[in-house]
C-alpha cells in the first residue's frame, strides 16, 4: 500500500491527532500512540491523511441523534444525495470514499441495535464495505463501543481494493486477492431470500448468470436476548480513556461535560449515555453467550445445508444478526433507486460464517465484475451540489462564489498541457481582474482566444470551444467586447 492515502473514523488513535469520536468532551483527548490498525497501515506504506466524522461516540448517545451527526463535527451528508444522512456511524468514512477524498477509509461496526456501523453507510453511499469477523483485526487503540462485537474494516470503491486493505490490517497477513476471479461464483450455491426491492432481483439474476445455483431460504428470527452493547460500553470506554490525556477520562465525565455545555452537547440529549452509565450487569454473561450463539445459529443453519454464501438486500435484518454473532459481512454496490429513491446508490450484502472473508470477497468480486451496474460519481447522481466543481459532468462555469471570475477558465486550460503560453495569460487575466484593470484584462482575454484558435496548437475542438465560451462569459463580466477567435 505504499503511498496510498487513507482516512480513518475519528475513533482510531493516530499519533499527534486527537481522538474525539465527535464528542466535545474529548476534543482535546490525545492518544499515546497509533492504534494497532494504524500502525499496520503505516507499515504497509499507507499515508494517513487524517480523520473522518462519526456519529457521536460511535452511535451510543441518544435515540434522537441523527446518523452521522456529532456535537463536534456536525452532520455528515451523502455526496450522492445531500438530503440524506449516511445511515451509520462510519458516515464520514463512507462519504469520503464516495467523494474520492481518499483511496481507502477504515470504519467500525458493532451492531444495528445501537452503536457503530459501516455496512449501512457503505451501502447507501455506493461503495464497498467489509466488516470482518470479530477479532480478525486488532482493536487496540480504537475508542470502543462493545469489545465483544466491535469490528474494524475498510470502505473502498472496489472489492479488489477491499481485499488489499484487509490483507494489510489482518493480524494473520492473508493475501485476500489470491482468490479473486470473475468466475469465482461458478458452481457455488448461493442462498437468497424472497422479495427484495430495487436491484436485488437483478443481483440474483447476475449470480445465476455467473454459474451459481441459487436457493430461496427463510431466515430464522433474531435472538430475543437483550443487547449487551450498553452494558459493555461504559467499562470498555473507561478502560480506553485511561491511556488518553487532555479530555474526559470516563463516561461519567463525558456526561457531566455535556450537561455543563448543553447548547453544544445536548442538542439531542444523551439518554443512551445515561442508560449505559446506570446499566446493570446481572444477566450480562448469559445474554452475551446465548445471544451470540442464537445469532450464529441463524446463519450456520443456512450454510450447513449446502450453501456457500448468503446474499440479501442491503437493508436485511441479517446484518444485525451477523453483528451479534461476530460474523463477517460484505456490501457491494448493485444499482440505484428510481422514482422517490432518487438515483441513490443501493447495495447487496453477502454474509458468511466466522473466518469466511476470503469466500465473501471472492463472491463479491465475481458479482462486481459480472453485474451490469457501474458505480457513478456523486456529481452525476446529485448534480445540483457539484455544478460548481470544475471537471464535473454538469460543471457550467457559473460564478458560484464571490471572486470566482477566471477560476473556471483556469481549470479549462489547465488540462491542455504544459508549456502553453495561454496558461500564463490566464494568470495575467486573473491578476488584471483582481487589480481592477479591465482594459488589460480585456486585451488578454482577446489574446487568449486568438492563441487557442491558432493553427498547430493541437487543442481538441471541444476543449477550444469550451475555452472560447468561458472566455466570452468572463469578458462579459469584465465589460469587454465579445472576444474574437
Amino acid at each position: 500500500m505504499h503511498g496510498i492515502p487513507v482516512l480513518l473514523d475519528d475513533s482510531f488513535d493516530v499519533r499527534g491527532l486527537p481522538t474525539t469520536a465527535g464528542s466535545i468532551a474529548l476534543q482535546s483527548s490525545m492518544p499515546a500512540d497509533d492504534a494497532a490498525v494504524v500502525a499496520q497501515l503505516r507499515a504497509a506504506g499507507a499515508i494517513i491523511l487524517g480523520k473522518t466524522n462519526v456519529t457521536e461516540l460511535n452511535g451510543v448517545f441518544d435515540a434522537n441523534l441523527p446518523e452521522g451527526y456529532s456535537s463536534l463535527g456536525g452532520q455528515v451528508l451523502l455526496p450522492s444525495d445531500t438530503d440524506k444522512t449516511a445511515a451509520g456511524s462510519s458516515a464520514g468514512s463512507a462519504a469520503a470514499t464516495a467523494a474520492g477524498l481518499a483511496a481507502l477509509t477504515v470504519g467500525m461496526e458493532t451492531g444495528t441495535d445501537v452503536g457503530a456501523q459501516l455496512i449501512a453507510p457503505a451501502g447507501v453511499a455506493g461503495v464497498v464495505g467489509l466488516k470482518p469477523t470479530v477479532g480478525l483485526d486488532d482493536g487496540d487503540g480504537v475508542l470502543p463501543v462493545a469489545s465483544s462485537q466491535d469490528s474494524f474494516g475498510p470502505l473502498t470503491r472496489s472489492v479488489y481494493d477491499t481485499a488489499v486493505a484487509l490483507g494489510a490490517v489482518d493480524t494473520a497477513s492473508v493475501d485476500y486477492t489470491a482468490g479473486l476471479s470473475p468466475s469465482a461464483l461458478a458452481g457455488k450455491k448461493v442462498a437468497v431470500v424472497a422479495g427484495g426491492t430495487g436491484p436485488y432481483p437483478s443481483a440474483v439474476a447476475t449470480v445465476q448468470a455467473l454459474g451459481a445455483t441459487t436457493g430461496e431460504v427463510t431466515l430464522g428470527a433474531a435472538t430475543t436476548r437483550p443487547s449487551i452493547v450498553l452494558r459493555e460500553f461504559e467499562q470498555d470506554l473507561d478502560k480506553y480513556l485511561t491511556d488518553a490525556s487532555g479530555g474526559a477520562s470516563s463516561l461519567d465525565e463525558i456526561i457531566e461535560y455535556n450537561a455543563a455545555n448543553p447548547v453544544e452537547g445536548l442538542k439531542y440529549q444523551q439518554n443512551e449515555l445515561l442508560a449505559a452509565s446506570s446499566a446493570t450487569m446481572a444477566t450480562y454473561e448469559s445474554d452475551l453467550a446465548v445471544g451470540r450463539a442464537e445469532s450464529a445459529a441463524v446463519i450456520d443453519s443456512v450454510l450447513s445445508s449446502g450453501y456457500d454464501v448468503i446474499m440479501v438486500p442491503s437493508n436485511s435484518t441479517l446484518v444485525g444478526i451477523a453483528d451479534r454473532a461476530g460474523y463477517p459481512v460484505l456490501t457491494v454496490p448493485a444499482g440505484e433507486g428510481t422514482g422517490n429513491a432518487g438515483r441513490n446508490p443501493i447495495g447487496v450484502t453477502f454474509v458468511g460464517t466466522a473466518g469466511s472473508e476470503a469466500s465473501l470477497l471472492a463472491a463479491g468480486y465475481a458479482f462486481e465484475q459480472g453485474h451490469s451496474y457501474d458505480r457513478r460519481a456523486p456529481g452525476v447522481t446529485n448534480p445540483s451540489m457539484w455544478r460548481c466543481t470544475p471537471g464535473g459532468s454538469f460543471f457550467t462555469g457559473e460564478l458560484c462564489n464571490p471572486g470566482d471570475e477566471g477560476e473556471a477558465l483556469a481549470e479549462l486550460v489547465d488540462g491542455v498541457g504544459p508549456g502553453r503560453n495561454w496558461s500564463t495569460l490566464v494568470g495575467q487575466i486573473q491578476s488584471a481582474k483582481a487589480d481592477d484593470r479591465p482594459a488589460v484584462a480585456c486585451s488578454l482575454i482577446d489574446a487568449l482566444v486568438s492563441n487557442v484558435g491558432r493553427s498547430g496548437r493541437a487543442v481538441p475542438a471541444a476543449t477550444a470551444t469550451s475555452i472560447t465560451t468561458e472566455a466570452s462569459r468572463l469578458g462579459a463580466v469584465t465589460g469587454c467586447e465579445p472576444p474574437r477567435r
